[in-house]
Parts: structure tokens; C-alpha cells; sequence
């Protein structure tokens, strides 16, 4: 049941950071890690300082999660 959740947690995420940013595939924490580590996009930059001050590291977790997924993908689509 956990893992359920989860899943519908993490696409609720990717659905709500495309309907704000047109981006399919990426959750709002991957969204906001790039965003520090590129410096632009001044609201997702904010946003990831603040949930780096709660949670340190996750935005880059998020980013390698959402890669992995991705690959994931790719290699089913061989």
C-alpha cells in the first residue's frame, strides 16, 4: 500500500509542476533543483531554498529519481 501511494503522490506531483511549467516528466522538486543549480527561473529557485532548508539534498535526489525513472523508460522502449 505504501508503494501506491507513493506512485500516486509522485504523478500527482509531475502532473501538477506540468500543468505550471509545460514540462512533462519532471516533479516539482527536480524542477527546483535545476533551477539552483542553474540559477534561473527565480520562483522554482526560491522554492527549492526552501525546501532545501527542510530537507537537504532532496532536490537532487529528486533530480537522480527522476533519471533514473526516465532511463527506466527508455530501456522498456527498446
Amino acid at each position: 500500500m505504501k508503494g501506491y501511494l507513493f506512485q500516486i503522490f509522485l504523478y500527482l506531483d509531475i502532473l501538477a509542476q506540468s500543468l505550471i511549467s509545460r514540462d512533462p516528466g519532471l516533479t516539482i522538486s527536480s524542477r527546483c533543483g535545476l533551477a539552483l543549480r542553474n540559477g534561473f527561473s527565480w520562483g522554482w529557485y526560491q522554492l527549492g531554498l526552501l525546501i532545501e532548508t527542510v530537507a537537504p539534498g532532496h532536490c537532487e535526489e529528486s533530480i537522480r529519481y527522476d533519471r533514473e525513472r526516465a532511463e527506466k523508460v527508455l530501456e522498456l522502449l527498446k
